[in-house]
């Protein structure tokens, strides 16, 4: 078992150190945050929307960002959420990454889109070059992430994730703890306590009441777990998000920074997809019409045919209709294929990352603090 460190914390690190970053809110009320309604696949449209998907939109998606001090295992963890090793992760290495990366997987039907934040968590980074991590942390997480997942390990709450804690305010704001999670690395090292007793018995006040802002929202992954326990992992994770997503009235976060940079990646990707769009239509044409004159001439055989005919003609006809749904549906996952790749193109045109923060260069000025 892991042993509680007992040692007292400097004074900056007393509680309204905290709670001057994630302010007191009253239940249901977003104040500076902008939430979009009901994008989130397993929960209905709100009123005015329609429940069914419109086949010329992208598919949506979950959008997962993880956070957290550099060597906290933010990397491994996003391996373990996506089933295969897609970020560059190695054991004991100080940081391997320092690029924002996004990646996806299906998991039960579902898209999970998860963005590894290393280069903004990173104090050994230009903060240069960390303005352009948060560049693209917003396009890639854009138009807002459902859940900032805190990664730590099972240890001491330190003073790293103090000063995390402090970026994730200057990026997200102070409304962020409604949309984050705790992911506790190494669960392994828990050696048969469950996390809840774990993190009852813990001295760290600070961790408890931070906790308690975000609502107690809170995981154990062994990333090195495999099978069923690493699919047990994601699941335990995946049913937190949609709780708190429920909460939250549907939707992800988002704020006027995410508002302009999607706005500025629409703006490219429907430039981008127009010509997809435009072959996706012609092909649906194709088939739509040649069905069409099929069955019309099963229409005019079937008038002038016998008893047993018409049984013959109408399974023909029946199976012409079968293959038209499976054609059209095979046409709409080829451009929802193309779709996916129009996004990722956008992801990485400098053309949009560059002038994404311009409006809103306020914020360096705090974000050099980071660096002091």
């Amino acid at each position: 078992m892991l042993v509680q460190s007992k040692h007292p914390y400097p004074s900056c690190c007393h509680l309204s150190f905290f709670l001057s970053f994630f302010p007191i809110t009253p239940k249901n009320k977003t104040k500076g945050l902008i939430c979009r309604g009901a994008e989130h696949p397993n929960l209905q449209l709100k009123s005015g929307g329609s429940g069914t998907a419109n086949p010329c939109t992208e598919k949506s998606e979950l959008r997962i960002v993880l956070v957290g001090k550099t060597g906290a295992g933010k990397s491994a963890t996003g391996n373990s959420i996506l089933g295969e090793k897609l970020f560059e992760s190695k054991i004991s290495a100080p940081s391997v990454s320092v690029k924002c990366t996004k990646k996806r997987r299906d998991w039960n039907g579902r898209d999970i889109a998860v963005i590894d934040t290393p280069g903004l968590f990173d104090t050994k980074i230009p903060s240069k070059e960390t303005m352009k991590e948060l560049e693209r942390c917003v396009v890639l997480s854009s138009p807002g992430p459902h859940a900032i997942v805190l990664v730590m390990r099972l240890d001491r709450f330190t003073e790293e994730e103090k000063n995390t804690i402090q970026r994730i305010h200057y990026i997200f704001g102070g409304n962020a703890a409604q949309y984050m999670i705790f992911l506790f690395t190494r669960k392994d090292y828990l050696d048969g306590y469950t996390l809840q007793d774990y993190l009852k018995d813990s001295s760290d006040k600070d961790l408890q009441i931070l906790m308690e802002k975000c609502g107690n929202r809170c995981c154990a992954f062994n990333n090195r777990a495999k099978g069923q326990e690493q699919e047990a992992q994601i699941s335990e994770l995946i049913e937190i998000i949609d709780k708190m997503v429920q909460q939250n009235g549907g939707s992800h976060y988002t704020n006027d920074m995410y508002e302009y940079a999607q706005k500025k990646l629409q703006e490219k990707i429907k430039m981008l997809r127009e010509p997809y769009k435009e072959v996706m239509e012609r092909k649906k044409r194709e088939v739509t019409t040649q069905h069409d004159e099929e069955c019309k001439k099963i229409d005019e055989e079937l008038k002038k045919g016998s008893s047993h005919d018409k049984i013959t003609l109408k399974q023909k006809q029946e199976a012409m209709r079968q293959k038209l749904e499976k054609d059209l549906e095979e046409i709409n996952s080829c451009y929802q294929e193309h779709l996916r790749e129009v996004r990722e193109r956008a992801d990485e045109d400098v053309t949009i990352t560059d002038p994404v923060l311009k409006p809103f260069t306020y914020m360096f000025s705090n974000m050099k603090r980071w660096f002091q």
